[in-house]
């Protein structure tokens, strides 16, 4: 995996597989119990979760979804939802469709919550600029 972009964002490690205008797609790797964005949606992107390894609770909307190995979700613009790890380490397939800037915000959150940066520092500005609309 060395030729592929590695960005680490608190204790999930994401591998850049698929980058350009039209998708984007993420190995993530969840290293801990109860790992995972909290409740959000997207406005321009609707976003896939493929399970490779483990099981994860995934929010759609009022749906959760206990996923294991081969299941996928689809998660259309406009809803609500999330994901966590039950166990330990999961790891899961997430695909933006269409891309929209994702590898940039992973990089620059990532840097953030390295810098030990709270909310009101840029955490929310930079969800807002790509995206990201917390609940």
């Amino acid at each position: 995996m060395s030729d592929i972009m590695h960005i680490d964002v608190g204790e999930i490690s994401i591998y850049v597989l698929i980058v350009n205008d039209r998708i984007e797609s993420f190995d993530s790797v969840l290293k801990s119990k109860n790992t995972g964005p909290g409740l959000h949606y997207h406005t321009k992107m609707d976003e896939n979760f493929y399970i490779t390894e483990g099981k994860v609770e995934v929010t759609k909307g009022d749906q959760k979804i206990i996923a294991t190995l081969g299941t996928a979700a689809r998660i259309p613009r406009l809803t609500h939802h999330r994901f966590h790890s039950m166990e330990s380490p999961e790891r899961l397939l997430v695909t933006f469709i269409p891309g929209g800037g994702q590898v940039q915000y992973l990089y620059e959150l990532g840097e953030l919550m390295k810098s030990g940066a709270s909310w009101r520092d840029g955490i929310g500005a930079l969800q807002e600029m790509y995206d990201v609309h917390p609940l």
